[in-house]
């Protein structure tokens, strides 16, 4: 066993030995390969084709709706009801309501004027009726009698009846003037002593005021003194003592009327108090509008002690009647009570009634002063009035008797006469039918009233707002029960179709048309491509910073409902396509100083070498001229000059600097050498550092 691994170890490291030995050869071999000198220039070479070739424009922009208008009102008013937003509307549909009470009525007022015009013209084509020639007729009759009269002499009766007339005329005159100094001074003097009057009465009434509150002091102490002394026990207030000396069971009744004494006794006490503060304060020479007030306050206060002593009366007397029943005592104090409150009240009934006559002969003489300075304005605005115009009635008088006396005016004869005339006018003009102008004038009036009813009509469906076409609402701003005036927007209104507002440089915006087909894609739909064409471009550009650009606007094909207003979109519009024409890289197209364009073309007899670098040549290429025609990025078309198939340079690599790198061969252990980490091989070669393109 022992022999046959050692057999086996030798054989292992023979075949290390030779591996080894061949590892070095292949290293050697391929730097001796590498560092061999590039000074051979080498050519990329391109195959003219024949296909399809498409020249693109690109460009990214955003989606937008292909028509969006913001629909206004035109009338003002209060929103009755509004469509609400994301709804789908045809063309005509109703978008929102305005109040239109307003123009219904405008309408109907316009209605009944044009039904009035067409009835007053159709009234006005028909022919007279009889009763109306009568009438006329007898208008005329009567014109006719009047100036027969004007002709005829005035008779004696006439002219003394006149005379009379003017002599009741000149009697009324000369009692105005004899009467209106006589009337003036009694109205003067009346409004003088309603004068002085009205200030005796407020004088008396200060008086009686003054004389009331000698008598309500000492009054005030009884009715405070009837409830609150201590004159029947000397400890308690006589209110108590009377409820004490009730029976338990009785004592309800009792307490109601002791309560009703007590509040109306504080009322009286809290107005007495104020009041005379209200008095103190005042004086004989106040005014009169502080002298009523003080007297309105002095009634309101004695009416209220009046009620206060009535309430301790009913009080008492309830409580001697109590008592008398019960057979028991009856305080003397409470006899003596009884009395003074008797007293008492006839005192303030007597002040209250003296206090309202004063109140009453205030006001009497207050409007007897305004009815007497009434009566005298008047007398003194009349009595101008009423003697000018009994002089007027003299005057006229006067001039009718001497018309009836002197006979008929010759122009009263000429305007009698006219009247006939233009009466008789009046019933030719009636027999012989309507005036064709009247009928003109009245039918123009018919057409106003109906273009006013028009217009109405008109105006009354501005108070409906409808879609101009069919889309969707994408806003509204208004809601129900808004006021809107003209040009408030109601509703915002975008089609379903859609369009890409797409940005171009100045450059790639001279390149499309009006047509130009386009594919779109969007940032936020993978996978999405939607074709379109371009509808519109811009014709003035927009300047940003120096940079102008234009925007192209392409209408989608089809629709798809993830494809939203707003989003980010870029789309390729193909400005040329040709089928089946020969094209080459635009690497290959070459331009000389001329202007002529050519390429360089190579045949495979000119070919030396190929590698995956290129290919090196045996004779330089041949320079073609070629005609171009479209291009896009990648390729360009050959119009005449090549062939399908011809080969031609796309790129030439030229030879540079050699750059010299060190190896070391690694050692048969195959560990790497200290200075070379990553194991590579020893020795040196020569090869390219670069390449240049073109």
């Amino acid at each position: 066993m022992l022999k046959k691994i050692v057999t086996l170890f030798g054989r292992h490291r023979i075949f290390v030995g030779v591996s080894v030995v061949v590892l070095i050869g292949g290293t050697y071999w391929a730097l001796t390969a590498l560092n061999k000198p590039a000074t051979e220039v080498r050519y990329v070479l391109g195959t003219a084709q024949k296909g399809a070739l498409i020249s693109t424009v690109s460009g990214s922009g955003q989606v937008a709706a292909l028509n969006q208008v913001d629909v206004k009102s035109k009338v003002s008013g209060d929103v009755l009801n509004v469509l609400t937003d994301s709804i789908d509307v045809k063309s005509g549909t109703v978008l929102a309501m305005i109040d239109d009470r307003d123009a219904q009525k405008t309408v109907r007022d316009a209605q009944s004027n044009w039904e009035s015009s067409v009835l007053a013209l159709e009234k006005l084509k028909k022919p007279a009726d009889s009763y109306s020639i009568l009438q006329a007729q007898n208008a005329v009759d009567s014109a006719r009698n009047a100036l027969s009269k004007l002709q005829q002499s005035a008779d004696a009766s006439s002219v003394l009846q006149a005379q009379n007339t003017l002599k009741n005329a000149q009697d009324v005159l000369s009692k105005l003037v004899l009467s209106q100094p006589t009337d003036l001074s009694n109205a003067q003097a009346a409004s003088q002593k309603a004068t002085d009057n009205t200030a005796k009465a407020y004088e008396d009434a200060f008086n009686e005021i003054a004389n009331t509150f000698l008598d309500l002091p000492t009054i005030m102490t009884d009715v405070d003194g009837i409830l609150h002394n201590t004159d029947i026990i000397n400890n308690e207030s006589n209110s108590m003592v009377m409820i004490n000396d009730v029976d338990v069971a009785d004592r309800p009744y009792m307490q109601t009327l002791q309560t009703v004494a007590e509040n109306d006794e504080q009322t009286a006490r809290a107005l007495y108090d104020k009041t005379f503060t209200a008095f103190k304060a005042s004086t004989r020479y106040s005014d009169r509008i502080t002298v009523e007030s003080l007297l309105q306050q002095t009634i309101d206060t004695t009416k209220q002690i009046a009620q206060a002593t009535k309430s301790e009366s009913n009080y008492m007397d309830a409580w001697v009647d109590y008592r008398t029943q019960k057979h028991y005592l009856i305080y003397l104090q409470i006899k003596t009570n009884q009395t003074k409150a008797s007293t008492d009240i006839g005192k303030v009934n007597g002040h209250l009634s003296a206090l309202l006559s004063s109140q009453q002969t205030v006001k009497d003489n207050n409007q007897a002063v305004i009815t007497a300075t009434s009566n005298l304005s008047q007398l003194q605005q009349n009595q101008p009035l009423d003697l000018a115009a009994a002089k007027s009635s003299v005057q006229e008088k006067e001039s009718t008797l001497a018309k009836l006396t002197a006979g008929a005016d010759p122009i009263d004869i000429a305007n009698a006469k006219a009247l006939i005339a233009e009466k008789e006018s009046a019933l030719a003009k009636l027999k012989a039918g309507a005036d064709p102008l009247d009928v003109q004038t009245q039918q123009l009036m018919v057409e106003q009233k109906a273009n006013a009813l028009t217009d109405a009509k008109t105006a009354l469906a501005d108070y409906s707002i409808v879609a101009p076409f069919d889309g969707v609402v994408a806003s509204v701003p208004v809601k129900k029960g808004d006021a809107v005036s003209p040009s408030t927007v109601i509703v915002t209104l975008i089609t379903k179709q859609r369009i890409a507002e797409i940005s171009l440089n100045e450059v790639d915006a001279a390149k499309i048309q009006v047509g130009d087909k386009a594919t779109l894609t969007f940032d936020a739909i993978d996978g999405l491509q939607v074709t379109g064409e371009v509808v519109e471009i811009q014709s003035i550009g927009t300047v940003t910073q120096g940079v102008v650009s234009y925007t192209a606007k392409i209408v989608f094909d089809t629709q798809d409902g993830r494809v939203k207003p707003g989003m980010s979109t870029s789309a390729a519009i193909i400005t040329q396509a040709k089928q089946d024409v020969i094209t080459v890289d635009n690497g290959a197209i070459k331009t000389q100083g001329d202007g002529t364009t050519y390429v360089e073309l190579v045949t495979p007899t000119m070919i030396k070498e190929t590698n995956n670098q290129g290919v090196t040549l045996n004779t330089s290429p041949e320079q073609r001229m070629v005609t171009v025609g479209i291009s896009n990025d990648t390729s360009t078309e050959i119009v005449d000059g090549l062939k399908e198939g011809d080969q031609v340079i796309t790129r030439t690599i030229r030879p540079t600097t050699t750059t010299t790198i060190t190896t070391q061969a690694p050692s048969l252990l195959g560990t790497p050498n200290t200075g070379n980490r990553g194991g590579g091989a020893g020795g040196t070669f020569r090869g390219a550092s670069g390449a240049t393109g073109r």
